[in-house]
C-alpha cells in the first residue's frame, strides 16, 4: 500500500511537471509568435513609410519641375515681351528720327531753292542792269539821231523796256532762243540737206555697180578651175555607188544598192537566200551575180547586153566574192582581172 501511494505520487507530480512544462512551450512559442508577428508588423510600418516618403519625394520633384518649367515659361514669355518692346522703342526712335532728318533735309532742300531763288533773282536783276547798261548808248545816240532829225521822240522812253523783257527771258533762258534761232536759221537748210542725201545715195549705188564686175570677174574663174578640178572624180565616185545600182535576192525585193547592205546579205545567209544580183539600173545587161556552190560562191558577170555571160572557173570564198560585189558598185573594172572567165551559154540555161 505504502509503495503504490508512492508511486501515484510519483506519478502525479510527473504529470503536473509535464504539464507545467507542456504550458511554459505553449507559453513560449506564443511568446515568438508574437514577436514574429510584432517584428512583421514593424517592417511593414517601416515598408509603407519608406513608400509613403517615396511617394512624398516623387510628388515633390515633380512639383519642383513643374514650377521650374513655369518659371521658365515666364521668363521666356517675359524675355519675348521686353525684346518686343525694345524693338518696338527702337522702331518708333528710328521713324523719329528718320522724320526729323527728313525735315531738316526738307528745310535744308526749302532754303536752298530759296537762296537759288534768291541769287537767280539777283542775276536776274544783274543782267537786267548789264542789258540796260549796254542799251544805253545806243538809246542815246539814237536819240539823238532822232532829235537831230526832228522826229518825235515821244515813246523813246518806252522802247527799252519793250525791249528789255524778251532780252531777258532770252538770258534768262537759254533753251527758247536756240529754239526761235534753230526754226529760222534752219527753215532754209532742210533744202540743202536733202541735196546732200540725194547724191550720196547716188554714190553707193556707182560703188556697188563698179564693184561687182571686179568680184564677179575673178569668181567665175575660180569657181570653173574648182569646178573642172572637183567634181568629175564625184561624179565617179558617187553617182554609180549611190544612185544607179539596184540590188536583189531571193529574200529581199528589189531596192538601192549599199556597200553596206551587200555585207550584211553576203555574210547572212538566212536573211539572203541562195542567190543574190547586183545590176545597173541604167542598164539591165551590167550585173554580177552569185549563188551558193558548196561551201563557196559561183559568181557570173555581165559588161552590158552585147557581151557575153561570164563565168569564174573556180568557186570564190565570202570574203572574194563580197569583194567583186564592192568593186561593181564602185565601178571599178580592175577586179575582174583577178579571176578566169569562161562564157555562159544562155541557150543551155
Amino acid at each position: 500500500m505504502g509503495f503504490q501511494a508512492l508511486v501515484k505520487g510519483v506519478l502525479r507530480t510527473g504529470i503536473s511537471v509535464a504539464k507545467d512544462l507542456k504550458n511554459a512551450v505553449e507559453e513560449g512559442i506564443a511568446e515568438a509568435k508574437a514577436e514574429q508577428a510584432k517584428k512583421a508588423e514593424e517592417q511593414a510600418r517601416l515598408v509603407a513609410q519608406r513608400a509613403e516618403e517615396a511617394a512624398k519625394r516623387k510628388a515633390a520633384e515633380e512639383a519642383r519641375r513643374k514650377a521650374e518649367e513655369e518659371e521658365r515659361k515666364r521668363r521666356e514669355a517675359e524675355r519675348k515681351k521686353q525684346e518686343a518692346e525694345r524693338l518696338r522703342r527702337e522702331t518708333a526712335e528710328r521713324l523719329v528720327r528718320e522724320k526729323r532728318e527728313f525735315e531738316e533735309a526738307l528745310a535744308a532742300t526749302d532754303a536752298a531753292i530759296a537762296g537759288a531763288g534768291a541769287a537767280w533773282k539777283d542775276v536776274q536783276s544783274h543782267l537786267v542792269a548789264m542789258f540796260h547798261a549796254d542799251l544805253e548808248p545806243e538809246r542815246k545816240e539814237r536819240k539823238a539821231r532822232l532829235e537831230s532829225s526832228g522826229d518825235s521822240v515821244i515813246a523813246e522812253p518806252d522802247a527799252p523796256e519793250s525791249v528789255a523783257p524778251p532780252t531777258r527771258k532770252a538770258v534768262s533762258r537759254k533753251p527758247t532762243p536756240a529754239k526761235t534761232t534753230t526754226k529760222k536759221s534752219t527753215s532754209a537748210p532742210p533744202a540743202a540737206k536733202k541735196a546732200p542725201t540725194k547724191s550720196p545715195a547716188s554714190t553707193p549705188a556707182t560703188k556697188k555697180a563698179q564693184t561687182k564686175p571686179a568680184v564677179s570677174k575673178p569668181t567665175p574663174k575660180n569657181a570653173s578651175s574648182k569646178t573642172s578640178a572637183t567634181k568629175p572624180p564625184k561624179k565617179k565616185k558617187i553617182t554609180p555607188e549611190r544612185k544607179t545600182m539596184k540590188l536583189e535576192s531571193e529574200n529581199l525585193p528589189e531596192t538601192t544598192a549599199t556597200p553596206e547592205l551587200i555585207e550584211a546579205l553576203l555574210r547572212d545567209d538566212e536573211r539572203r537566200g541562195p542567190w543574190l544580183v547586183l545590176s545597173d539600173e541604167a542598164d539591165d545587161g551590167s550585173f554580177v551575180q552569185t549563188a551558193e556552190d558548196g561551201d563557196g560562191f559561183a559568181l557570173e558577170w555581165r559588161n552590158g547586153s552585147d557581151t557575153p555571160l561570164q563565168r569564174v572557173s573556180r568557186v570564190l570564198s565570202r570574203d572574194e566574192t563580197l569583194s567583186a560585189f564592192l568593186a561593181f558598185l564602185a565601178g571599178d573594172t580592175k577586179w575582174t582581172s583577178h579571176y578566169d572567165w569562161t562564157d555562159v551559154a544562155l541557150s543551155a540555161e
